[in-house]
């Protein structure tokens, strides 16, 4: 995943957050993920997503998610909807991103899916 310029457009800052997501679910965190999260997360959730790894099952491998489109939905005031298209093993699930401008530029303040 790709640290977005600090001036990059809402869906730009939503696709870097969630290619980085979908790696740190599955364990692989790295600098560059964390990177992009202190660029585009808002610090509580970057420092949350930091401190509380996703816990995966001890026997089994998850498979990765391949980010497939992001689809932004209408502005409201200075916060904006990102609904994230995934797919793992041939199945089709959803991200929901909450993303809010901030002098610093978009920042994804909430997560859910």
């Amino acid at each position: 995943p790709a640290v977005p310029a600090p001036d990059a457009p809402p869906a730009d800052v939503a696709r870097s957050f969630a290619d980085a997501f979908v790696a740190y679910e599955v364990g692989e965190t790295s600098d560059r993920t964390s990177a992009v999260f202190a660029a585009v997360a808002q610090e509580p959730l970057a420092r949350a997503l930091e401190e509380e790894p996703p816990r995966l099952p001890a026997a089994a491998e998850v498979p990765k998610a391949d980010v497939l489109n992001v689809v932004m939905g209408e502005r409201d005031g200075e916060k904006l909807e990102a609904s994230v298209s995934l797919v793992r093993l041939d199945a089709a699930s959803e991200l929901r991103l909450t993303l809010e401008q901030t002098p610093e530029g978009w920042q994804v303040i909430r997560v859910l899916g």
